[in-house]
């Protein structure tokens, strides 16, 4: 049944390498996809997910596991640099990427493969802990890490929170759900948006996937020392909080996952090297791909 539900997720992603070879899909689109991505069918599928869940106890405890995840794989972070021997830009880089995690693609495109609105609203709760502390976090250390004239501001930052579409998605959700608000139009609005978030996905990191031998040095190290440490963590925490069933699935499978594609953003935007990031992610992401198809094959 898993290898029924996850093996498409895999061709979709080849169909769009092979789109990106014939020159159909190319580097550039990435940008338009990740807007549509952001601003329209990652908030709909969120509003229309988190509305119409029933919100148990234990989904509560979903954002604060991700938030120990990040806080921990941000302290291993400061800890790894140096036995790394990363130094200036490049540690920089490191440390905002290390404790980011890449939820709202790979994440939500297996949980709402194999386990439906279930799996998705589980792995959604979980990144919103993800993203508060990427949002909030990780440009206050960008700043501080990096060489840019370009000082830090707080003012700067709450803009940068308020104008997020998916943080407001995720307070719009909470609150329908909450208020008991159905309203049929709206609903059948996003569930149409919302089936389009595999497709875009995929193709997103299709895009974004480059490989050369390059590669197959030190970011290759790094990818999988995050998998490998990740996956530590989601499983340890998992039984901390006596997670099971979908809920532990979807901490241990998140935890798992590379940097989000976002760091790149903020390493340009402070003059990290984004060399380092853009090499690291482009492998990172297909593996990623290969590696959660196997957590849903063992966990189903």
């Amino acid at each position: 049944m898993a290898l029924e539900k996850t093996l498409p997720i895999l061709l979709v992603f080849l169909i769009g390498i092979a789109l990106k070879k014939a020159g159909i899909l190319r580097k550039e689109d990435g940008r338009m996809i990740s807007g549509v991505l952001l601003n329209v069918v990652l908030p709909a599928t969120i509003i229309n997910t988190l509305s119409s869940t029933t919100v148990s106890p234990s989904l509560l405890l979903l954002p604060l596991a991700s938030v120990i995840v990040v806080v921990l794989l941000l302290g291993l972070g400061f800890v790894l640099a140096p036995i790394l021997g990363l130094q200036g830009k490049t540690r920089a880089a490191f440390l905002i990427s290390f404790p980011t995690l890449e939820v709202s693609s790979i994440g939500y495109a297996f949980m709402a493969a194999v386990y439906g609105a279930g799996g998705l609203a589980c792995i959604a709760l979980f990144d919103l802990g993800d993203a508060l502390f990427f949002f909030l976090v990780v440009p206050l250390l960008a700043s501080l890490l990096g060489r840019s004239a370009k000082g830090f501001r707080i003012s700067e930052l709450l803009l940068l929170f308020l104008k997020n579409p998916v943080l407001w998605a995720y307070a719009a959700g909470i609150a329908l759900n909450h208020f008991h608000i159905q309203l049929p139009l709206f609903s059948n609005l996003f569930t149409t948006l919302s089936q389009a978030l595999l497709l875009l996905i995929m193709l997103l990191i299709a895009s974004e996937f480059e490989l050369s031998f390059s590669m197959l040095t030190f970011p290759v190290l790094v990818m999988y020392l995050k998998m490998a440490i990740g996956v530590t963590l989601g499983l340890l925490i998992s039984l901390l909080f006596r997670l099971k069933g979908v809920e532990q699935v979807a901490v241990v499978l998140a935890s798992s996952l590379p940097s989000c594609l976002m760091s790149v953003v903020y390493a340009r935007e402070y003059e990290l090297d984004v060399q380092f990031l853009a090499s690291t992610l482009s492998l990172a992401l297909p593996t990623a791909i290969g590696f959660s198809f196997v957590i849903m094959s063992i966990s189903h």
